[in-house]
């Protein structure tokens, strides 16, 4: 186990103990977590208790950040060296002590530990320590403090006088939580409400309940939540680490942490960050999984011990685990919405310095597929600009509007990084030539978003499918939609769901479609859909096997609001009758007519310099060529003018390069002579 000998600091701004970043990941291992409890030694006494992250102001250099209040009860000073190490005791449940005379430099204070034989001060008495159960290990407010008399009785039974004072003043709780209100009700619900009322359990339940499990994306909240659960329950939590995964003495450890909480008399809750991680669903027979299985099972004697478990891939976890009577509660956090999006920014934003009329609601709009994490690191990173200039001026700065719309411009949300979700580059504006197509698809668009209201509209969520020769712009406009609904966009070729082990590729199904869940609103689009949805065939079960689970996620979006997915093919007669039936809404996206390639030209060609360009006469004599061929000319004019080859686009010089062109089809170079 690693120490680190360190000073300590006194700081106004401090709750409890605090430290940088870094040092806590070195003393931990580079798993430091809230819940993780630490040991201070300071002299001859050890306290035990958590160590908080420190603020980027509060952290600069090495020290032990600690309140006025804590370190004149514990008697550390200013500068003080102590050694500080991972802790591996546990709370004491009992605690006998007798009165004698004489001063008692150790005081009656949360995780400080004491010693048989040791003098302790109590409320201003002083008391020698006589038993204390377990053998070793630090003062909670779950002790049972004994008091023996002259004739080695226990006279007085009381109760902890840190529970008394840790009455008067509760901790933050959901107060503290931005922007999720449905989450917060389920929770209250579920768990908090149970927990306190153990007769209503009797009443209504019969039996309370095991587990719950916290799903959802990274940076969402999942940790902040936990830590309000305990701060609302204010009841002991209980910490399995991610390591018992890998360790021989795992299963042990798992035991041993139910027994601890267990006798916990106000109740506790064992928590497991990442459970799909320590528990996968692919790892059949594990010891980890079994062990927890059972001590979860074996809890009929500790009805207020509660498991709680975060995870980000819900499909990963142990099929046993999720089964009712264990993991009873599963909540899904989902992605802040527009609204708590601008309440986030608001909270952020608002202890820092900013310049007068940041527009909130502008920030939300434009970071759809944003975590709370995410738009606490673009503040920051806006600060972190304003201080920069302000080291190198001297003058003080605001954070501006444009400072933080240039963050999110270039800042990649977490979902983008990991996960590929992503925000649409392209609008209907950006469809030039197709308003006869754009004008029935918005009108869909608009039934499913809710913008339309009516008594007859069946779903929130659909299966549309594109179908037309390859270059037409499917891919184009299925970004054009997730623009329109303002919401996120996932891109999967069809042929990246094939894996090389059997199973491997439904697996990648349910997890692309457990995404979209996740980061719903969300347009999934599906690309070269016939590499995976082709007529089944007997010869083939392997594919007939993915089409099967393709189409029982497509059954399962119904149920899902904000899930639309869109498919492209260019095959559309090798389509599996059983998927064609599921489609909600197809286009059918041809080559573009004279007209259309009039307007397409006129849209790519409109910001080049040029001189009059016949549009009528292009489009006559480019029969045949998709919107993805016209754009190609658009880009070979653009290299022309970069290498300053032209100054100005004319007519003949794009006539050149089409007659360079080679024809994409035999019915293409018919076209053009009959054009010509």
């Amino acid at each position: 186990m690693k120490k680190a000998s360190i000073k300590i600091k006194i700081c106004e701004e401090t709750e409890g103990f605090a430290m940088a970043t870094e040092t806590l990941n070195h003393i931990s291992g580079g798993s430091w977590n809230y819940l993780q409890s630490f040991e201070i030694n300071f002299g001859k006494n050890t306290v035990h208790g958590k160590i908080f992250e420190a603020s980027d102001e509060q952290s600069r250099g090495s020290c032990l950040l600690v309140d006025e209040k804590l370190a004149k009860e514990l008697g550390i000073k200013n500068e003080q060296k102590v050694t500080v190490g991972l802790s591996n005791l546990e709370p004491i449940s009992r605690i006998q002590i007798k009165a004698k005379k004489g001063d008692s430099p150790l005081p009656f204070v949360t995780g400080i530990q004491p010693k048989v034989g040791q003098l302790i001060n109590l409320d201003g008495k002083t008391y020698i320590v006589k038993s204390i159960d377990p053998r070793a290990g630090y003062i909670s407010e779950s002790a049972t403090v004994e008091v023996i008399g002259k004739k080695g009785i226990v006279e007085v039974q009381q109760s902890n006088p840190l529970k008394r004072k840790s009455s008067t003043s509760t901790g933050k709780g959901f107060s503290q939580i931005i922007g999720m209100h449905d989450e917060i009700d389920e929770i209250r619900l579920k768990i908090i409400e149970p927990m306190r009322n153990p007769p209503l359990v009797a009443k209504y339940l019969n039996k309370h309940l095991k587990g719950a499990i916290l799903n959802g994306p990274f940076g969402i909240g999942k940790t902040a939540l936990m830590k309000a659960i305990e701060e609302e329950l204010g009841i002991q939590v209980y910490f399995i680490p991610n390591s018992v995964a890998t360790s021989n003495i795992g299963p042990s450890t798992i035991q041993m942490t139910y027994q601890n909480a267990a006798k916990a008399k106000e109740g506790a809750i064992v928590f497991i960050d990442e459970i799909d991680a320590v528990a996968p669903r692919d790892w059949k027979g594990s010891p980890i999984t079994t062990a927890l299985q059972e001590a979860m099972d074996g809890l009929k004697r500790s009805p207020k011990v509660i498991t709680i478990a975060a995870t980000n891939n819900l499909h990963d976890v142990a099929e046993g685990l999720l089964r009712p009577g264990r993991f009873d509660v599963i909540i899904t956090m989902k992605l802040p919405d527009e609204n708590s999006r601008r309440m986030l920014f608001d909270f952020f934003l608002t202890p820092v310095q900013t310049e007068t009329g940041i527009d909130c609601a502008k920030l939300a709009s434009m970071t759809a597929s944003f975590s709370g994490a995410d738009i606490e690191s673009v503040c920051k990173n806006a600060g972190a600009k304003a201080l920069s200039k302000h080291c190198k001026t001297g003058k003080n700065q605001q954070i501006s509007q444009e400072s933080l719309i240039t963050e999110i411009q270039s800042f990649k949300p977490t979902g983008a990084r990991i996960l590929g979700v992503e925000r649409p580059k392209f609008t209907f504006d950006d469809m030039y030539g197709a308003d006869s197509m754009n004008k029935p698809l918005k009108r869909k668009l608009d039934l499913l978003s809710g913008k339309v209201s009516s008594p007859y509209a069946v779903s929130n969520s659909a299966f549309i499918l594109l179908h037309g020769p390859p270059g037409t712009g499917k891919t184009m406009i299925a970004q054009c939609m997730a623009s329109y609904l303002k919401c996120n966009f996932k891109y999967q070729p069809a042929t990246a769901f094939k894996g090389s082990y059997v199973g491997e590729t439904e697996s990648n199904i349910r997890k692309l479609f457990n995404t979209g869940r996740t980061y719903q609103p969300i347009v999934i689009f599906l690309d070269e859909i016939d590499s995976i949805g082709k007529t089944r065939s007997a010869t083939d079960p392997y594919t007939a096997s993915a089409l099967n689970q393709l189409l029982t996620e497509l059954d399962g979006i119904a149920d899902n609001k904000g899930v639309i997915v869109v498919a492209a093919t260019n095959r559309l007669d090798d389509l599996d009758p059983a998927l064609r039936s599921r489609v909600s809404f197809d286009f059918r996206m041809g080559l573009p007519d004279t007209s259309q390639r009039i307007e397409v030209l006129k849209g790519l060609f409109r910001e080049l310099p040029k001189d009059q360009i016949d549009y009528a006469y292009l489009a006559k004599i480019t029969p045949q060529w998709s919107q993805r061929s016209l754009a190609g000319l658009m880009r070979e004019v653009r290299d022309k003018l970069a290498f300053c080859e032209v100054s100005k686009v004319t007519t003949g010089v794009i006539e050149d390069l089409i007659e360079q062109r080679p024809a994409e089809s035999s019915s293409q170079v018919e076209a053009i002579r009959r054009a010509i």
